[in-house]
């Protein structure tokens, strides 16, 4: 009876260490899990930024291309985060990451954009499911993780929105007030993004609220 018992409180004991281990490192990997959902908004926005233009690329690149290319950028850089995390025993996805590492669109058919376009759209709708999908697997891990992740989405879309002009207002202040509620559960500094809350739903130019946006996400990157 008693190796049974001590078996079994060293079953329990190796078991609240793994969790315990697991735990530290979920939370060393804030920071990276903020950068990820800021490549991931970026991607999302300039991905629809290419799927959204009616202007013909023109020559090699016009601005559809100008805009994948920032999208898959911005992928490229996700890849690297991606990989840290899943260091920590998560396990994101990371096939379409490393697909798009080395793809290249042909800018031989520049003179038609809806060539282009059937290009885009498919790739748009890959950068819309691995953002959903990575949310998936971190809330089925670490809700700090999680929380991180798609306050950096967020920020990154409110980012890129701000640089749309007026006609994104209302998306701008959605998205900041959707990243004040993970800021909130991650105890960071709300003084600033309440600040942009408050000015994207007034009238303040457009221009100077991404600048505040800006400053915002940077400073959030330092506080992981």
């Amino acid at each position: 009876m008693k190796k049974i018992n001590c078996l079994s409180l060293l079953i329990i004991f190796s078991l609240v260490f793994s969790v315990n281990i697991s735990a530290q490192l979920f939370e060393s990997k804030k920071g990276v899990a903020y950068a990820l959902g800021l490549n991931m908004g970026f991607a999302s926005f300039h991905a629809s930024v290419a799927l959204g233009e009616t202007e013909k690329p023109g020559g090699r690149i016009g601005r559809m291309g100008g805009s994948f290319n920032l999208s898959n950028g911005a992928l490229k850089d996700a890849l690297k985060h991606a990989s840290s995390i899943n260091e920590s025993g998560i396990v994101l996805d990371l096939e379409k990451l490393k697909y798009y590492s080395t793809f290249t669109l042909s800018w031989e058919f520049d003179s038609d954009p809806s060539i282009f376009k059937s290009t885009i759209l498919p790739f748009y709708n890959d950068v819309v499911s691995i953002r959903e999908s990575f949310t998936a697997v971190l809330a089925r891990s670490s809700e700090n993780l999680t929380n991180a992740y798609t306050l950096g989405v967020n920020i990154a879309i409110a980012e890129g929105q701000a640089t749309v002009g007026e006609a994104a207002r209302q998306v701008v202040y959605i998205c900041l007030t959707n990243a004040k509620t993970y800021a909130q559960s991650l105890n960071l500094n709300l003084t600033t993004l309440n600040e942009c809350i408050l000015l994207a739903g007034g009238t303040t130019p457009m221009a100077d609220i991404y600048a505040k946006i800006v400053s915002l996400r940077s400073s959030y990157q330092s506080s992981f």
